[in-house]
């Protein structure tokens, strides 16, 4: 695949994908360009993040499910490792589906709630300290 031009090689994995069913029938070409180029974005966002320290609490929306073959349940620590760059500790949310399913409907509803909750909880947290320090 190295050798074919750049602008062959995407067409070239669309076609072999297809084939072997990698992707769903109806999925253009055109689509599947746009989910390399976020592959491919996500990819290199990632590379090159480096963590710092946070001086505040964090939420983590976490999905109830697992993907089917990610580790033994327990591997991992409750917080995913944020704990570590949170000064202020981590607050673990329980939303339903899985990472990719947690944001698309019906799933989406039950992180859009607790997400409002949550920033209803911060705007009054706010509106009482500015109040306090009038």
């Amino acid at each position: 695949m190295r050798q074919l031009p750049e602008e062959e090689q995407i067409p070239y994995v669309y076609q072999v994908a297809r084939k072997k069913h990698f992707i769903y029938p109806d999925v253009k070409l055109e689509q599947f360009r746009h989910f390399i180029h976020i592959l491919r974005t996500h990819t290199n966002a990632w590379r090159d993040f480096t963590p710092r320290q946070y001086p505040g609490r964090l939420t983590l929306f976490k999905a109830e499910k697992r993907p089917v073959g990610e580790g033994v349940a327990g591997e991992e620590s409750a917080d995913m490792g944020w704990g570590a760059l949170a000064r202020g500790g981590v607050e673990i949310r329980r939303v339903p589906g899985d990472h990719l399913s947690m944001v698309h409907d019906p799933d989406v509803r039950a992180l859009a709630k607790e997400l409002e909750t949550c920033m209803s909880r911060a705007r009054e947290s706010s509106q009482q300290t500015v109040s306090v320090k009038a």
